[in-house]
């Protein structure tokens, strides 16, 4: 489902990865040992992701508390999978491409423009950010069936 939003205006877009780059160097600067994750964000940053994210912030951070995040690593390149609602759903995403294919990208990004991502991409960028990512190492014959089945076309006739 391509984006309907007005693709001219970036200035919130840049604000959001400008705060995901806060809290990304503030877990890097504040973290003891560079690989423990850390557990609480400032409110003065909470409060912008929250004016910037609104909606999904809730639920994607209650996803990278559970670390719902896997990040599948192959030799070429990765992807991510997300945790769904319900525990046999996940979401696979790139963290470069803004797509997800859940109901709640398609009606209230794609369509109505309410957000700028879904919770599963919201929690991709909050877990790689925090460092919070399960990592699963795979093949990249599975990551090319995972990308084949991202890009699919649903026959909905």
């Amino acid at each position: 489902m391509a984006n309907n939003c007005k693709t001219d205006e970036r200035v919130l877009p840049e604000i959001a990865n400008q705060l995901l780059s806060e809290l990304a160097q503030f877990c890097i600067n504040q973290s003891e040992d560079g690989d423990e994750p850390l557990p609480h964000i400032p409110d003065k940053l909470l409060n912008a992701l929250q004016i910037v994210f609104q909606g999904p912030l809730i639920q994607a951070l209650d996803l990278v508390d559970r670390r719902g995040v896997t990040e599948l690593r192959g030799k070429s390149y990765r992807l991510y999978e997300i945790e769904g609602s319900s525990s046999d759903k996940v979401y696979h995403c790139l963290p470069t491409l803004l797509y997800c294919r859940c109901p709640s990208y398609e009606f209230s990004v794609a369509r109505k423009c309410d957000w700028l991502m879904c919770k599963h991409l919201l929690a991709l960028h909050l877990s790689v950010a925090m460092r919070r990512c399960r990592i699963r190492n795979v093949e990249d014959s599975e990551l090319n069936e995972l990308l084949n089945n991202l890009f699919e076309i649903s026959n909905t006739t």
